[in-house]
């Protein structure tokens, strides 16, 4: 499929042959040759170098936006009733950890006029390896979660010891408010 140039990029281009254009029509007509043919190829560099860097700029925005959009699908599809607590409860049982939330009830923001509610819950846990929150956590960070990790902290419970940690860490998730 053949994409079109955005005005941006056109013009970034137009820009590019105009610099081009002049350095070459410059060398020529100031019959200066040596040295300036040197400098027109470090601006011809620079400027392809420049170019390069917008192209890449763009590409990021790109794959950025199609991120977006598919963390959007995400929690348009997550079930409007997903309860972050019973999934983190789920996760812990499986990786043998039980916590002790920080906040007894869970802080629920209304988000986009309402459609959608950022739920977040805040963890401690204590006395754990680093193999028991590396597990949790990779279970936890699961892309198709949609977990969003926030605030960790992990210390050594016992700094001479070094082989046991407590962590405090938040976890939100957004999910759209259940039609009624």
């Amino acid at each position: 499929m053949r994409r079109q140039l955005t005005s941006q990029e056109r013009l970034l281009l137009a820009l590019g042959a105009l610099v081009v254009v002049l350095l070459s029509g410059y060398a020529v007509i100031s019959g200066q040759v040596g040295e300036q043919t040197q400098s027109a190829r470090r601006a011809l560099n620079t400027a392809k170098a420049d170019y390069q860097a917008a192209v890449d700029l763009v590409k990021d925005y790109e794959r950025k936006g199609k991120l977006i959009e598919e963390r959007k699908e995400s929690i348009i599809q997550r079930d409007p009733n997903f309860d972050l607590a019973s999934f983190v409860t789920s996760v812990e049982e499986k990786v043998r950890s039980r916590s002790e939330p920080t906040v007894g009830r869970p802080t629920i923001v209304p988000l986009a006029s309402g459609k959608y509610t950022l739920t977040r819950i805040k963890y401690t846990y204590k006395d754990k390896t680093l193999a028991d929150i590396v597990s949790y956590l990779y279970d936890i960070e699961n892309p198709e979660n949609g977990i969003i990790i926030s605030n960790v902290l992990i210390q050594a419970v016992n700094p001479d010891e070094g082989n046991k940690f407590q962590m405090v860490i938040t976890l939100s998730v957004v999910t759209q408010v259940a039609a009624e």
